[in-house]
């Protein structure tokens, strides 16, 4: 059995494990419910509505110079929404990735670094966000003192 068979749980096949493992990207489908996902924009809204506040560059559009007004951006990111909005640590998206990471890396042990939003804002032409290797501009990975990493993105429309 594979995919999402609990609340907790979703497992992965050997396919999909040897694909990461190859390509270095893997997608997998229905790990969150339209339920959960529905639990997860709530939060998001309440963020990008400025309910929530997030102090400093934290909240910045990340297309654009520091400064414009937030009307104008086009990238609203918010960084470290469960710094800022306690009640969403543990949430449902964390503790299934963490679950699928585990199966990829069964012998290293993996801690959440960073979480963020992301919200392109629609009819922004400048709203690109492109796909990347973070790697790439993070710290060398000695001074990280890890080899591996895992970032998991889950998209919605």
């Amino acid at each position: 059995m594979s995919g999402r068979i609990s609340l907790d749980s979703y497992v992965l096949t050997e396919n999909q494990i040897e694909t990461l493992h190859r390509d270095g990207l893997v997608t997998l489908h229905d790990v969150l419910s339209e339920e959960e996902v529905a639990e997860i924009e709530e939060v998001f809204d309440k963020f990008m509505n400025r309910e929530i506040h997030v102090p400093g560059k934290d909240f910045c559009d990340m297309s654009k110079p520091f400064g414009i007004p937030f009307e104008e951006w086009s990238i609203v990111n918010c960084m470290l929404p469960t710094r800022y909005h306690p009640p969403f640590q543990n949430n449902i998206f964390e503790r299934l990735t963490s679950v699928i990471v585990k199966q990829f890396h069964p012998n290293i042990e993996m801690t959440k670094d960073y979480d963020q939003f992301l919200n392109k804002r629609p009819g922004k032409s400048d709203a690109v966000f492109a796909w990347h290797q973070d790697m790439g501009y993070w710290p060398n990975p000695k001074a990280l003192g890890v080899e591996e990493t895992a970032t998991c993105y889950d998209f919605y429309d």
